[in-house]
């Protein structure tokens, strides 16, 4: 069989990161860049769409580097992953146009742009990843580019790097159980392979402990109640990196993987008994906290920490309308908190 389809996935993951180097090497000017970045994203889009109308379902696998230590590069071509890729880069697309106008000609935040694009590439391959430690390194990538993203406005100084640091200390802390998490999945069912866990009759002690691992990875990047704080102070980002990261993608990364997990560790009572109150107080807490803003970006912020903990409430449910409802919400507030961003 013809193995185009992870040719085509490969490429529309690639394509922002490639864009990116471009950008670096040449030293271009943020007008310029964001061209570079605006016809990778579009790409990526392009190709997303055109693998949602072939629909080659089903795991592709690009590279075996390992069989031994189960490391390979695959994707998972499915109309939910590809609906959430087109999702990711049409909001790419127009956050870089909207960028290079932002930042007008400024050289020195110029890379700006490059980051966003090398985080786009993080975030596409995140979605896309059905090797489970490679989905890791994607998680990871993303909250490093965050990290940079937010401390690229030098104007806010000691603020913004105290911002950053808070929210890599707590995203990375709650990836480091993700990796225990993966290990311990990885040495009980050997394989890391998502959609071969699907399929597999896994003990459900071993599932309560694998979703205990894998809660705080979600919780601390969804900004959920007691580590949410982190997203307020992110929004000392230019408005574009908090348009893209911390409203429309990259704080979904958590809801992306609670709803591939589902299958597979739903059925953990953990999972109704955690997702519930944390997702109850996380919403009515940031809309409270909203109510009290002055400041447009902080009563967004406060607002995305509410609805994400409505989103976790609504997945914590476990029912399938519930599960639906969430994954129309996920669409529907990316789409409307980056639009209000913009």
């Amino acid at each position: 069989m013809s193995n185009w389809p992870a040719i085509w996935a490969t490429l529309l993951v690639f394509a922002p990161a490639i864009a990116a180097l471009v950008i670096r090497l040449q030293r271009l000017m943020p007008r310029q860049a964001a061209v570079w970045a605006m016809a990778a994203s579009f790409f990526s889009l392009s190709v997303a769409t055109g693998l949602l109308i072939e629909m080659p379902q089903g795991v592709w696998t690009v590279w075996n580097w390992s069989p031994s230590l189960h490391l390979e590069v695959s994707w998972r071509l499915e109309v939910a992953t590809l609906a959430l890729v087109i999702l990711v880069a049409g909001i790419g697309l127009l956050v870089m146009q909207y960028a290079g106008r932002y930042i007008g000609d400024n050289q020195q935040v110029g890379g700006t742009i490059a980051l966003l694009a090398a985080f786009e590439s993080a975030m596409l391959g995140l979605v896309l990843a059905d090797n489970l430690l490679l989905l890791y390194v994607f998680w990871e990538h993303t909250g490093l580019c965050s990290y940079v993203l937010i401390t690229s406005d030098r104007a806010k100084g000691e603020a913004g790097l105290r911002a950053a640091t808070h929210a890599l200390l707590i995203t990375v802390a709650g990836g480091l159980s993700m990796l225990v998490a993966v290990l311990y999945l990885l040495s009980e069912s050997g394989t890391a392979s998502l959609a071969t866990l699907l399929t597999m009759d896994i003990d459900p002690a071993v599932r309560t402990v694998a979703l205990a691992l894998f809660l705080p990875a979600v919780l601390t990047k969804s900004a959920q109640v007691p580590t949410h704080f982190w997203l307020p102070g992110a929004m000392a980002a230019p408005t574009p990196v908090s348009a893209y990261l911390h409203s429309a993608t990259m704080v979904k990364a958590g809801i992306v993987l609670l709803l591939y997990l589902f299958p597979l560790l739903g059925q953990s009572p953990l999972w109704t008994w955690v997702l519930l109150p944390v997702g109850a107080v996380t919403c009515i807490w940031g809309g409270l906290r909203a109510l009290a803003q002055s400041d447009i970006k902080l009563l967004m912020a406060w607002s995305t920490v509410s609805q994400l903990g409505l989103i976790t409430l609504t997945i914590g449910l476990g029912t399938d309308v519930a599960i639906r409802a969430a994954i129309l919400h996920l669409f529907a507030h990316a789409i409307f908190k980056a639009g209000l961003f913009l």
